[in-house]
């Protein structure tokens, strides 16, 4: 799939721009002091349609009419929330960041498990895992090995995000949980997912009790991390979900649109229905395949006004990165910008080494978690 990826949220198109303040304009804040009643907003946004323009642009009025710290933002990613933060919101510091971050900080910054995983490994040498990357802003580990311990563990996350209850729990999998859960006990400490199964019992009231909550990124939430929320918004007199259940990726981690679909009918729901984004190709692909899935939220969604393009290479493939490199080489050389996606970051790795070894020298690369830009577009 080729796309033109130049455009950045903090350089769309005026006529996006326009479009989305339009749109915002027209619909109004939904805030206390309009309503005589609480408001819950659901916003499906499919790609390119100005969702974070539209988040961003609901914040600022949310802080014109409430005050700066009296609004809550948070966003499954930390990638997410420093885009929203690159919006010029005018919030204090704190007040966007993850559900995680938002709970850390609630919880007093506990000493996460996680953080300490070569004493787990010291003690436990026949559950040793291999969690990278862990962070109190972003739970998002990636396993550097298949070891008995990492499967149980990445179990047991799944199970308590899906709030299915313990007896339920296949019986290595609790072994693994009293064993996990003796040792935070021994050492003080709580996992990631202890952090939202507390918020959800002890912090009863959303940090700096805001006015308004701001969910990004909704469709990615869980069952438990949709609970805090609802929790949360109890106390709010204005919750705005924002998301697109099309595009669930953490269904791995316990996302399920299913979750989001479970929010009530006391929920407005906004469509934003035009793309400025994906051309008339990509779009028709895109619907075609997404069309297969049952069960989702069919919605209004237009291409931009451009014809685009779809290729399948018949040569080359995340094993062979050579002939995929070969085929980029010359939407390079007409100063295309070229991104090379895969479902899993190990798929990345002989396209990087190819890179790296100066098949391609003169693009600048840059590279992070399961794609890495070149300026264009290839799914692998």
């Amino acid at each position: 799939m080729l796309t033109d990826l130049r455009r950045d949220a903090k350089s769309l198109h005026s006529s996006h721009l326009e479009a989305v303040s339009t749109f915002t304009e027209s619909y109004g804040f939904m805030g206390p002091k309009i309503a005589k009643e609480p408001r819950f907003e659901k916003v499906w946004g499919p790609p390119g349609t100005g969702k974070t323009t539209y988040v961003s642009e609901q914040i600022k009025k949310a802080v014109a009419e409430y005050g700066k710290d009296y609004v809550l933002v948070m966003s499954f990613t930390r990638a997410a929330a420093e885009e929203l933060e690159g919006r010029d919101l005018e919030l204090p510091k704190g007040r966007v960041g993850t559900l995680h971050a938002h709970c850390y900080r609630a919880l007093g910054k506990p000493e996460i498990a996680e953080t300490k995983i070569a004493e787990w490994n010291k003690e436990n040498p026949t559950l040793k895992l291999t969690l990278n990357g862990s962070d109190v802003d972003e739970f998002e580990p990636e396993m550097a090995g298949g070891t008995h311990g990492d499967r149980q563990y990445a179990r047991l996350q799944l199970l308590r995000a899906k709030m299915i209850e313990k007896p339920k729990w296949p019986v290595e999998v609790q072994s693994f949980s009293n064993a996990w859960t003796r040792w935070k006990q021994a050492t003080n400490r709580i996992d990631f997912t202890d952090m939202i199964e507390m918020a959800l019992t002890e912090v009863l009231v959303p940090p700096g009790s805001p006015d308004v909550i701001v969910v990004d990124e909704a469709q990615d939430f869980t069952r438990l991390q949709l609970s805090v929320v609802k929790q949360w918004s109890g106390h709010a007199q204005y919750t705005l979900l924002a998301g697109d259940d099309d595009q669930t990726i953490f269904t791995f981690a316990g996302a399920s649109p299913e979750v989001l679909y479970e929010t009530g009918d006391e929920y407005d729901s906004i469509v934003l229905s035009q793309s400025y984004r994906v051309p008339r190709a990509i779009h028709a692909v895109s619907q075609e395949w997404i069309s297969k899935v049952t069960r989702r939220v069919r919605k209004e969604y237009s291409p931009r006004d451009a014809d685009g393009e779809v290729r399948l290479l018949h040569k080359g493939n995340y094993k062979a990165a050579i002939p995929i490199i070969d085929d980029a080489e010359r939407y390079l050389a007409c100063g295309k910008s070229v991104m090379f996606l895969a479902s899993c970051s190990f798929m990345l790795v002989p396209l990087k080494d190819a890179v790296k070894g100066g098949v391609i020298v003169s693009h600048g690369v840059g590279a992070k978690g399961d794609h890495f830009l070149l300026n264009m577009f290839v799914a692998l």
